[in-house]
């Protein structure tokens, strides 16, 4: 999947990885649908292991803020690319949908946390670096590699204000 995508992963490819029989896969797995939902859901758990590792989970929420927008300014990709692929898929999965929520819930309750303007710029800046990164994997925006980290580094100036 991250090579090619949710289209990508057939029982066949699957078996040609592993050396199974496609009969072995598809017994062991039981249906695409459940093979793509713990692929989504094993994506969420490494974005927040991501973001772990950058804070400590007792750290003051404008820091939890800092390492979700590292975590996401770190995957400057292309359309069509393993990540947007993963992006489009979760969306559009129960599960998927409502593990992002949760990450977002907290998010929100993070900056919300936060006093006047403080909590002001951190909520531009998660929502500055979330439009970025979606409007960028989903091909909706061109922006080359240099122009997407100069606007990362305004949301960060703004969230650390400077």
């Amino acid at each position: 999947m991250s090579a090619h995508g949710p289209a990508g992963l057939t029982f066949e490819a699957i078996a040609r990885s592993t050396g199974l029989t496609k009969g072995g896969v598809q017994s062991y797995v039981g249906s695409k649908g459940s093979l793509v939902e713990a692929l989504l859901m094993r994506y969420i758990s490494r974005y927040e292991e991501s973001i772990s590792k950058l804070s400590a989970p007792d750290a003051a929420p404008l820091d939890r803020l800092r390492a979700h927008i590292a975590t996401t300014s770190a995957d400057y990709g292309q359309p069509g690319s393993p990540s947007s692929s993963m992006l489009t898929a979760l969306i559009q999965l129960p599960a998927g949908a409502a593990g992002l929520r949760q990450i977002y819930s907290e998010r929100l309750a993070e900056a919300n946390s936060l006093q006047d303007e403080q909590r002001t710029n951190a909520l531009l800046s998660l929502f500055a670096t979330e439009g970025l990164y979606l409007l960028q994997h989903l091909g909706l925006v061109d922006i080359d590699a240099r122009q997407y980290e100069q606007i990362l580094v305004a949301a960060r100036n703004l969230m650390d204000g400077a």
